[in-house]
C-alpha cells in the first residue's frame, strides 16, 4: 500500500481525515501497555520490598489497572470509529472505474 497504487482512497478529505485515528488509538493500547507494566511493578514491589503496605499496594494496583482499561477502551473506541466512518464510506461510495487507475 506503501508503495504500490493499486489500493482505492477515500476521494474526500474528510474522510481522509479519519484514518488520523489510527494513529491515536495505537497511542491509547501504549498507554494501556505501559500502565498495565506499572500494576505489576507495584505488585512485584509489594511483594519483594517489606516496607510496602497491603492499602498502599492495593491503591497503586487498583489505581494503574483502572488507567490501564481506560486507556484500552479509549484506543479500541479510536479503531471502532475508523471502522464505522470507513464502512460508511465503502458501502455509500459509489464504484471507481478500474480503468482510469482509481483515487
Amino acid at each position: 500500500m506503501l508503495v504500490g497504487k493499486s489500493y482505492h482512497r477515500p476521494s474526500c478529505q474528510y474522510f481522509r481525515l479519519v484514518y488520523l485515528l489510527l494513529p491515536l488509538g495505537w497511542l491509547c493500547l501504549a498507554g494501556s501497555i505501559y500502565y498495565g507494566v506499572r500494576a505489576q511493578q507495584a505488585y512485584l514491589a509489594y511483594l519483594l520490598v517489606t516496607k510496602t503496605t497491603v492499602e498502599g499496594a492495593t491503591w497503586t494496583i487498583n489505581s494503574d489497572m483502572r488507567d490501564q482499561v481506560f486507556w484500552m477502551l479509549l484506543g479500541l473506541g479510536c479503531f471502532l470509529a475508523w471502522l464505522f466512518m470507513y464502512l460508511l464510506w465503502w458501502i455509500f461510495t459509489k464504484s471507481i472505474d478500474e480503468s482510469r487507475g482509481g483515487a
